[in-house]
Order: C-alpha cells, then sequence, then structure tokens
C-alpha cells in the first residue's frame, strides 16, 4: 500500500480508470516485495477454503450452514479465523 500512496502522492502514473490504478498499484507492490501474485491469490484461496471447510464441519455440514442464519455464520466464521492454522 505504501507504494501506491507514493504513487498518488508523486502522481508519476496516469491512470484511465480506477481498475487500471487498482492493478498497476498491487503489481507494483507485490514486484517490490518479491510476491508473485498467481502464488499469493492460490495461497489465499487455499486458506480460505480450508476455512470454510472448518466451518462446515463445525456447523455439521452443509445442511447444518443452510440453516443458519447470517449472525450465528458470522460468528462461526470468526470462531474458524481463531483456530484454524492460517500459516501454510
Amino acid at each position: 500500500m505504501i507504494c501506491v500512496k507514493n504513487c498518488l502522492k508523486s502522481r508519476e502514473y496516469s491512470y484511465s480508470s480506477k481498475l487500471d490504478f487498482w492493478k498497476k498499484g498491487f503489481n507494483a507492490t507485490y514486484s517490490q516485495l518479491d510476491i508473485d501474485p498467481g502464488t499469493a491469490l492460490r495461497r489465499g484461496n487455499t486458506k480460505f477454503e480450508r476455512r470454510f471447510r472448518a466451518m462446515e464441519d463445525a456447523a455439521g455440514g452443509q445442511d447444518g450452514l443452510e440453516s443458519m442464519g447470517l449472525a450465528e455464520m458470522e460468528a462461526l466464521w470468526k470462531k474458524v479465523k481463531r483456530t484454524v492454522n492460517n500459516h501454510e
């Protein structure tokens, strides 16, 4: 985000749209941190899937999730985020 903020301050880039800004800004950030965007996306998806499956298990399967209200799902999601190993 530092790169994105610096780009905004210096106005060294010309953006045709907000989407163009975010693409260039995030690509610059990833390159500065030496992170492959595809790898970061895959890891994020894997983390989400691991958390979601743990949430399903805690709720007693898909039927259990479907019977829950949004507030219950949110509470369960927060619990899973605290307990599931997120560093893989």
